[in-house]
């Protein structure tokens, strides 16, 4: 099981909350993935979240893709 750690502004799903900085892991996280897959964007895997360009703006804007 993946243990991800998410990087965009806070998102308020009707099944859960996602707060920037918060590691996350289970089946219910992989099926929210499947759900909404622009998600799979914000939640990166904990072993690549050192290597990633830090670029809050453009995660920030996916988010606001994603409440659309």
């Amino acid at each position: 099981m993946k243990t991800y750690i998410y990087v965009g502004k806070k998102l308020d799903l009707p099944e859960f909350l996602f707060v920037r900085g918060t590691v996350y892991f289970g089946e219910e996280i992989e099926k929210l993935i499947e759900k909404y897959p622009l998600l799979g964007r914000l939640l990166i895997p904990v072993e690549d979240y050192p290597k990633i360009n830090k670029d809050y703006q453009y995660f920030d804007s996916i988010v606001d893709e994603i409440k659309i």
